[in-house]
């Protein structure tokens, strides 16, 4: 749980926000976030290891990558099996309150994204 909010920070003129996580009165891990900004192309990344799937990853207008949670591989699959999905065309449709976690290049969302063609 964040107990509290440290500071608003300007990098490269993006709002930074930083948060501590404290337990039992000790300092544990800090988190910057970031307000996400502009678009975002969906890839499909396949995933080789024990537990083998999909899962979706999107690039930012900068040039970013950033995983995208809230999606599971059944999901890409009907998504990419309706064509509406299409790795490296479609644009997502992110919520307006989308922030990016810096430590894990991971988009914070609220809700799944839609999809834009």
């Amino acid at each position: 749980m964040i107990s509290s909010l440290k500071s608003t920070l300007l990098v490269l003129a993006l709002p930074i926000l930083s948060a501590a996580e404290t337990t039992g009165g000790t300092l544990s891990v800090e988190t910057q976030v970031q307000v996400f900004e502009g678009t975002c192309t969906a890839f499909i990344e396949i995933i080789e290891s024990a537990e083998e799937g999909e899962k979706l990853v999107c690039e930012s207008s900068d040039g970013m990558m950033y995983d995208v949670p809230l999606v599971d591989t059944a999901w890409i699959e009907e998504k990419r099996q309706s064509g509406e999905l299409v790795s490296g065309a479609t644009v997502l449709d992110l919520p307006e309150n989308t922030m990016v976690d810096m430590q894990t290049w991971s988009l914070i969302l609220s809700a799944p994204p839609g999809l834009l063609n």
